[in-house]
């Protein structure tokens, strides 16, 4: 009796870790793959070289009251942040909005952009946020 009862426990504990190796690929992502999916499909059509890169981060940091600029992509998002010494906000945004004109039509149709923009010092309205979707014509601020 004590020796089906082990028995049984075994076969159910074997059970239920074959059970279980079958779920893990519903529960756990699979390992393997790029990490956007199939989301970037088409990036190679428009894909912005390390030169254009360059040149939108010297299109900020070659105004006096632009401190520094960095620009990276993240998938189909194309990041800068920009430390200012000025608190001419409208001359910022001016500055962001004709910054799209350094990328071609089908590059503006492809990837997102954000900038975020803070000030050297403590200062009123910093951090100030810039994001234009694909879709949109403008970018679209914080405040």
């Amino acid at each position: 009796m004590k020796a089906r009862k082990i028995i049984l426990i075994i076969f159910i504990l074997i059970l239920l870790l074959g059970v279980g190796y079958l779920f893990k690929d519903f529960i756990l992502p699979a390992e393997t793959g790029p990490i956007f999916g199939n989301r970037l499909k088409g990036i190679e059509e428009v894909e912005i070289t390390t030169d254009e890169l360059d040149q939108f981060e010297e299109y900020f940091s070659s105004e006096e009251v632009i401190a520094s600029s960095k620009a990276s992509i993240m998938g189909k998002i194309i990041k800068n942040i920009i430390i200012v010494e000025t608190d001419d906000i409208e001359f910022l945004k001016e500055k962001m909005t004709a910054s799209l004109e350094l990328f071609d039509e089908d590059e503006l149709n492809y990837y997102d952009f954000e900038f975020i923009l803070d000030h050297v010092s403590v200062s009123e309205g910093f951090p100030l946020i810039g994001y234009k979707n694909k879709k949109s014509e403008m970018i679209s601020f914080t405040n």
